[in-house]
């Protein structure tokens, strides 16, 4: 399975982007993203992630993990995580509105507000990306994202 994520708009403080997420059947899904900005030097948690291709898979076992557990079920199997990202760890794709939610992530929505740098419907959106990711994951398939920058 391949998620393309293209970065579209950035100011000070967030950076929206559109994610495509193509199925094993060719069908196409978008979302709306929304991570912090860029800051050089890295800064814990509230700088955006490089440029890059990187596999997807489920960490089990996280406090968040266990939070979104609670909240979406038993079919909740994991966070999706990005691996090996150059100089972060624990990389996730989850909910939120707000550059204040990233924690470094990439947080997925329906909608986007340019003007305010916010994504909305984050948690309808998540609930439609999961089941697809987890599922090719279950099948064993391999999961990458390409997130580019396309200012």
């Amino acid at each position: 399975m391949q998620i393309l994520h293209n970065r579209v708009y950035q100011d000070a403080s967030a950076t929206i982007g559109v994610m495509r997420v193509f199925d094993n059947k060719g069908e196409l899904t978008v979302f709306s993203t929304l991570e912090d900005a860029y800051n050089a030097p890295k800064i814990d948690g509230q700088t955006r992630i490089p440029p890059g291709t990187y596999e997807i898979k489920l960490r089990e076992d996280s406090p968040k993990a266990r939070r979104y557990r609670e909240k979406y079920g038993e079919d909740h199997k994991g966070m999706l995580w990005l691996q090996d990202v150059p100089g972060f760890t624990f990389v996730y794709i989850h909910v939120g509105n707000t550059e204040y939610d990233t924690e470094g992530c990439i947080l997925v929505g329906c909608t986007v507000d340019l003007k305010s740098c916010v994504v909305g419907s984050s948690v309808k959106a998540y609930s439609e990306l999961y089941p697809i990711v987890q599922l090719a994951l279950a099948r064993h398939e391999k999961v990458h994202i390409t997130i580019a920058e396309k200012f």
